[in-house]
Formats: structure tokens, C-alpha cells, sequence
């Protein structure tokens, strides 16, 4: 029997990756919020990535926009010098 109270993936994963390493092992079925899970439910289960896998997921979703908008700025910005310094080279004669 296997529990965790924070992560419902944690023992899916962990009576998966046993049951692939030792043949006397066998998983029947499972419980997750009162409801009967089968092997195929509890495999499956045991493929989704771990909790903080799916936080750290989810908060790099959040800032990839936040993060291409600052390189599109930074990038505006250094364009923006490029162009008056070859401006001022011109002026220059250089």
C-alpha cells in the first residue's frame, strides 16, 4: 500500500517504476478519492509529471510572455542605438 498525502502522482510513479524492476510484484488496482483506479488508470497516472514539475511548468508559461517582451524591448532599444550611432558616423564623415 502506498500514500502521500501532498503529491497523488508520487505513488503511481514509485509501484510503476517497482513493478518494472521486480516480477513478483504486482499492482491490482488503486484507490484515489474513493474511486477504484485500474492498472491502465494507475500507469497513466504514473506518466503526468510530478507536482513540482507541473508548478515549475506552469510558472514558465506564466513568464515566457513577460520574458519575450523584455528581449523585444532590450533588442528595440539597442536597434535604436545602432542606427544613431551609424547616423552620427555619417554626420561625422567617418
Amino acid at each position: 500500500m502506498l500514500y502521500s498525502p501532498t503529491d497523488e502522482v508520487a505513488p503511481a510513479k514509485a509501484a510503476v517504476s517497482f513493478a518494472k524492476d521486480n516480477e513478483a510484484f504486482e499492482i491490482l488496482g488503486g484507490v484515489m478519492d474513493g474511486k477504484f483506479m485500474t492498472l491502465a488508470q494507475i500507469s497513466i497516472l504514473a506518466a503526468l509529471p510530478s507536482l513540482p514539475e507541473m508548478q515549475a511548468k506552469f510558472v514558465g508559461t506564466i513568464a515566457a510572455p513577460m520574458t519575450q517582451f523584455a528581449d523585444v524591448l532590450k533588442n528595440s532599444a539597442s536597434s535604436i542605438v545602432n542606427v544613431l550611432s551609424a547616423y552620427q558616423r555619417k554626420l561625422e564623415g567617418v
